[in-house]
């Protein structure tokens, strides 16, 4: 047997515990080769994680008026579009428009270099059985709230399906990561290689704030991102953080 047939049987997952462990078991342990999207990911978050310094910065954002801006007019959207943006539509929609104005966070390190990528391609983690997978939104920054969204449920509905083509897993510029809805209050996020940052965004929770002399409850998530420092340093991060709070805290000019 060669390396390539232990590599074939690895990869195909037919290989007995003891082949895939690489000559040793544990009878205490079940052992499950990593195989197809599971040990591509691995392969290549390892990699990255032993070369790119990754740093991350949070902000918690504010999403009381949007949720009110939703409930008025969920009616109408739905009538019109057949749909109803929703929280991670809007932080995709903020992220495009912010990007514009930080361009140096759409960028990636490929051979020593920082390439400065001209469209603003968003990529979108979606979990599926087979294991993550990142759809991408091409052109995002020339879309509204609604088409993202639309662009958000067509590639995770053909994701689930097993439909996704090659271009539309490539050319990722940026990613998002959402666990809000898995009950995530806060995360890190790793880098999708060769990507400069990517955005975690956590559960929108009911807090209390204070307004003046009174506390009010408000609708906050934490947002967080990581980003490889041998391209940007951690104060135009800040300054991109604050643009995309603005943006998703006065929303009225993402939307249709």
């Amino acid at each position: 047997m060669t390396k390539e047939d232990v590599q074939r049987a690895i990869d195909s997952g037919t290989a007995t515990p003891l082949l895939a462990a690489g000559g040793s078991t544990d009878p205490e342990a079940e052992i499950i080769p990593l195989t197809g999207i599971r040990r591509t990911t691995a392969q290549r978050l390892s990699a990255n994680w032993a070369q790119a310094p990754h740093v991350s910065e949070g902000v918690e954002v504010d999403f009381t008026d949007f949720n009110a801006i939703q409930t008025r007019q969920e009616e109408t959207w739905r009538d019109s579009y057949a749909l109803v943006p929703g929280i991670n539509d809007l932080v995709l929609a903020a992220a495009a428009k912010a990007l514009k104005d930080y361009p140096d966070l759409n960028a990636g390190y490929v051979d020593g270099a920082m390439h400065r990528y001209r469209p603003i391609n968003l990529g979108v983690a979606i979990d599926i059985e087979a294991g993550l997978v990142v759809p991408v939104i091409k052109d995002a920054d020339r879309l509204d709230l609604v088409q993202i969204a639309q662009a958000v449920r067509e590639l995770a509905a053909r994701a689930r399906e097993g439909k996704l083509m090659p271009d539309e897993l490539g050319g990722a510029t940026f990613s998002i990561s959402n666990l809000g809805g898995l009950g995530v209050d806060w995360f890190t996020p790793v880098l999708n290689p060769p990507q400069c940052a990517i955005l975690g965004v956590g559960r929108v929770r009911r807090e209390p704030r204070c307004a003046g002399d009174a506390f009010v409850a408000r609708d906050v998530a934490t947002l967080v991102l990581t980003f490889d420092h041998r391209l940007v340093d951690g104060a135009p991060c800040a300054r991109f953080l604050g643009r995309l709070r603005e943006l998703i805290e006065a929303p009225d000019p993402l939307l249709p």
